[in-house]
């Protein structure tokens, strides 16, 4: 189980059947107090933890954007690319707003299609239509020698869609 918001955040081992904390285990923290709506993915050997930093619900003024870092072991250390740990308050840049987009982030889900491409899901403003509140994205996930990067950092304005058959 894996929680907190911006006062850290922490995870603790269930029991196989995720009703309990296994007898014994201890709360872990993962990450120092700069974000929240976390998310750990696992791709060739290693975890990632994605979360949302800076502010998410100030429409068009919305700063939020989403950091990560890497570990071999689900319970961290978490760290950057240059070797920063999340638990000091690093983080790798996966996603930031631009001039069409405010405050992406808050992602929930990695999503592979058919073809075995991976997809994010995650919420943003339109800066010419804030009054809209916060729209559903989906962008392609793409991955390289270090982890996962999205092209540009940025919103899509337009992308190939997800195949599923």
């Amino acid at each position: 189980l894996v929680w907190g918001s911006f006062f850290g955040i922490y995870a603790v081992e269930l029991t196989d059947d995720g009703l309990a904390v296994k007898k014994g285990a201890k709360k872990v923290q993962l990450a120092a107090n700069r974000m929240e709506g976390s998310y750990i993915v696992k791709h060739n050997g290693y975890f990632y933890l994605i979360g949302s930093s800076g502010t998410c619900c100030a429409g068009s003024k919305s700063t939020y954007h989403l950091i990560m870092g890497r570990s071999k072991s689900v319970l961290g250390p978490y760290i950057t690319r240059e070797g920063k740990r999340m638990l000091d308050g690093a983080g790798d840049l996966l996603l930031k707003g631009d001039s069409a987009w405010a405050g992406p982030g808050h992602n929930a889900e990695f999503v592979r299609d058919d073809q075995g491409h991976d997809w994010i899901l995650y919420h943003c403003y339109h800066r010419s239509n804030p009054a809209a509140g916060r729209l559903l994205m989906l962008d392609r996930i793409y991955w390289n020698d270090w982890g996962p990067y999205i092209r540009d950092t940025t919103p899509s304005i337009t992308a190939k869609a997800p195949v599923f058959y």
